[in-house]
C-alpha cells in the first residue's frame, strides 16, 4: 500500500507540474525550410481566474 501512495504522489506531482508549464503559455510557430516547430514564448502568461459569482 506505500508503494502505490508512493507511485500515486509521483503521478499527482508530474500532472500538477506539467499543467503549470502548459495552461496560460502562448505558442508561436516557427518555420525552418520545411521544418515546422512549436515554441512555447517567454514572459506571456496568461491567468484564467474562474468566475465564482453565483446570479441570484
Amino acid at each position: 500500500m506505500k508503494n502505490l501512495q508512493k507511485h500515486l504522489l509521483v503521478i499527482l506531482t508530474v500532472l500538477f507540474v506539467t499543467s503549470l508549464t502548459s495552461i496560460g503559455q502562448e505558442w508561436y510557430v516557427k518555420q525552418n525550410g520545411n521544418q515546422v516547430t512549436l515554441t512555447p514564448k517567454e514572459n506571456t502568461w496568461v491567468l484564467y481566474i474562474p468566475d465564482t459569482t453565483y446570479n441570484k
